[in-house]
């Protein structure tokens, strides 16, 4: 499976099991993400789409606001399709949790898809 870069984001999955983590590293500055992020877990979900996937966003330095509807474009179609999603966060850092407490609260009512904050 290979990695999503674009600029100074870089989106690495790992596989463990049925499993797959997609680790957030670096900076998601992209005003436009969404045309770009959509196709690569589109693609993902069509060739061996996983029973569980992990979002992790502890490395991830900075995102600006663009980044939240293209994260939730991904847990909502991932969830829609029968897959187990968790997004995960540092809950020491402040951009982190104020930008993520709202994704929390927007999980709720979504498929499959929760939402927690965890040591970095």
């Amino acid at each position: 499976m290979e990695s999503f870069v674009l600029g100074k984001l870089e989106i690495a999955p790992k596989k463990i099991g049925e499993t797959v983590i997609f680790n957030w590293i670096g900076v998601s500055e992209n005003k436009e993400l969404i045309p770009y992020l959509e196709p690569y877990h589109n693609k993902i979900l069509a060739s061996s789409p996983p029973k569980k996937a992990t979002l992790d966003f502890r490395a991830l330095k900075s995102m600006n606001s663009s980044t939240v509807p293209a994260i939730i474009d991904w847990v909502k179609n991932y969830g829609e399709n029968g897959v187990e999603v968790k997004v995960y966060y540092n809950k020491t850092s402040n951009w982190q949790r104020a930008s993520f407490r709202l994704l929390g609260t927007i999980a709720m009512s979504l498929k499959n898809v929760s939402v927690e904050a965890l040591e970095a």
